[in-house]
């Protein structure tokens, strides 16, 4: 089995454009997505509605990350916003 991928660089699912929804493809701008809006305040059921995805899913993909950023994200925001403009 051969795997494709998009022009991204990123991994074309076995369903696309079948019936049925996606699978969840965990990106780069995805990732980004959700450090951002942790690092926000933002729960875990935002997040996954602001992805259009169920929070078991944003779970599976996402935990460790999540998990990771949720203590020290939101002291990093406020210490890049205060550098920038003081």
């Amino acid at each position: 089995m051969t795997q494709s991928f998009d022009l991204f660089g990123d991994p074309i699912p076995e369903n696309w454009g079948k019936r049925g929804r996606p699978q969840h493809m965990r990106t780069v701008e995805n990732i980004n997505k959700v450090t951002m809006l942790v690092s926000l305040g933002w729960s875990n059921e935002r997040v996954a509605n602001a992805l259009d995805i169920t929070l078991p899913t944003l779970r599976k993909h996402y935990f460790s990350l999540i998990n990771r950023l949720r203590g020290t994200a939101r002291d990093r925001l406020d210490a890049t916003y205060a550098a920038r403009y003081g």
